[in-house]
C-alpha cells in the first residue's frame, strides 16, 4: 500500500520548523498560503506562478486595507478614498514582495530541500554509549514491530539514530522511535538516506521513546522541551532503573507518556494509548534474551503486548500442538466407537 502524501500545509510546516522559523511566523504563513489558495478557487500552487500571486498580493492590499476603510461611506467618498489609495495599494503590494519569493520556495519546498548540503554533519561517531540494559530494551521497542505489527501502511521503527531537524543544530538520538508511512530508503549509500533527516522524509516521528539510565539524560526537561518544541507528537519515558523518582519527577512510576497539545505536552493517562497511531505502552514483567525483569512494550487497546518474533513462534507452536493433540483425542474416541479415523 503506497503511504500517504503529506498534505501542502503540513510540508510547508515541517520546512518552517526545519528552518527554524517562530510559531508565529509559521501561523502567519500557513494563513497566507491557504488564502491564497482558496483565493484561486483551490488551484494547486504547483499550477500557479507569479502572475496568481500578483492578483492574489493585489486583493490582499484592496481588501485588507481599503474595503473596511469603505464601509458606510458615500459614493462620492468612496471614489475620492480610491484615488487617494491607488498609491497607498501600490506602497502595500510593493512591501509584500517578500511572500512572492518566499510562497514560491515554500510551495516548491522539493526545491529548497535539494539544496540542503549535509556534508559537514557527524552522523555515526562510532561512540559506544549504551549498556547492556538499555541495548536490549531498545531492541525490544522495534523487533516486535516489524515481527508482528501490521497497521496498513509503511513505517520506520529504530533505536539510536540521529533525528536531525535543522542544518545548525545537534541532532536529538532518541532511545526508540517510530515514523509512520514511511518507506526505509534503498541506498544506503548515500548520506542522506542513513539518518533521520527531516527535510528528507518529510515528516517527523510519532513517538520518541527515552530510556533512562543515569541521572545526567534531561530525559524530563531539556529533552522532553526539545521534542515538544520540534512537533513530535508522543513522547515516553522509562525509568527502570528508578534513577528519576523524585517527587517532581516520575514519583514511583516506571513509565510516563506525553502528547503534544498545541505547543506543550500534555502527561497521558494510565493505561497509555497512543490513539492516532494505535498503540500504547506498558511496562511488562517477564524474560527477554534470557534475562527476567521489567521490560518496556508496545501493546494493543487490551493490553496484550505485541509480541516478538519468538514469541510468535511459540505461540504458533503451541496452538499447533494443541490442534494435534485434540486431533489425537478425537480419533481415540472414533476407534472406541469401532470407526477407523484414517478412512474417514
Amino acid at each position: 500500500m503506497e503511504p500517504r502524501p503529506r498534505k501542502l500545509l503540513d510540508q510547508v510546516s515541517d520546512l518552517l520548523r526545519v528552518k527554524h522559523y517562530s510559531y508565529r511566523t509559521e501561523q502567519t504563513y500557513i494563513q497566507r498560503i491557504r488564502r491564497y489558495i482558496l483565493f484561486h478557487n483551490k488551484t494547486h500552487p504547483k499550477d500557479m506562478g507569479s502572475a496568481e500571486i500578483e492578483a492574489f498580493l493585489t486583493h490582499l492590499a484592496v481588501h485588507d486595507q481599503v474595503a473596511a476603510s469603505t464601509q458606510n461611506q458615500s459614493t462620492t467618498e468612496r471614489d475620492s478614498l480610491s484615488v487617494r489609495s491607488a498609491s497607498k495599494i501600490q506602497t502595500i503590494i510593493k512591501h509584500q514582495r517578500w511572500l512572492l519569493p518566499m510562497t514560491g520556495q515554500l510551495l516548491n519546498s522539493e526545491e529548497i530541500v535539494t539544496q540542503l548540503d549535509i556534508s559537514h554533519l557527524v552522523i555515526e561517531d562510532e561512540i559506544p554509549v549504551d549498556n547492556f540494559q538499555s541495548a536490549k530494551q531498545q531492541r525490544l521497542l522495534v523487533e516486535p514491530l516489524y515481527a508482528s505489527w501490521s497497521p496498513g501502511v509503511p513505517f520506520i521503527a529504530d533505536s539510536n539514530i540521529g533525528l536531525f531537524y535543522a542544518l545548525k543544530q545537534d541532532p536529538l538520538v532518541p532511545d526508540a522511535f517510530l515514523s509512520l508511512n514511511l518507506q526505509m530508503p534503498a541506498d544506503w549509500s548515500q548520506k542522506q538516506n542513513r539518518s533521520y533527516f527531516v527535510w528528507e522524509f518529510g515528516k517527523l516521528p510519532e513517538v520518541c521513546v527515552e530510556i533512562v539510565s543515569n541521572r545526567q539524560g534531561n530525559e524530563l526537561d531539556a529533552k522532553k522541551d526539545d521534542y515538544a518544541r520540534i512537533g513530535v507528537a508522543y513522547y515516553a519515558v522509562f525509568d527502570p532503573l528508578k534513577q528519576l523518582q523524585g517527587k517532581d519527577e516520575l514519583n514511583g512510576s516506571l513509565l510516563k507518556a506525553w502528547e503534544l497539545t498545541g505547543k506543550k505536552y500534555r502527561e497521558c493517562s494510565e493505561p497509555v494509548w497512543l490513539e492516532s497511531i494505535g498503540l500504547g505502552l506498558t511496562v511488562w514483567e517477564g524474560t527477554f534474551e534470557e534475562q527476567h525483569g521489567l521490560w518496556l512494550r508496545w501493546c494493543d487497546r487490551q493490553g496484550q503486548v505485541i509480541p516478538t518474533g519468538t514469541e510468535g513462534r511459540e505461540v504458533e507452536r503451541q496452538r499447533a500442538e494443541s490442534e494435534r493433540q485434540r486431533a489425537e483425542r478425537l480419533a481415540e474416541r472414533l476407534r472406541a466407537m469401532g470407526v477407523n479415523p484414517d478412512e474417514i
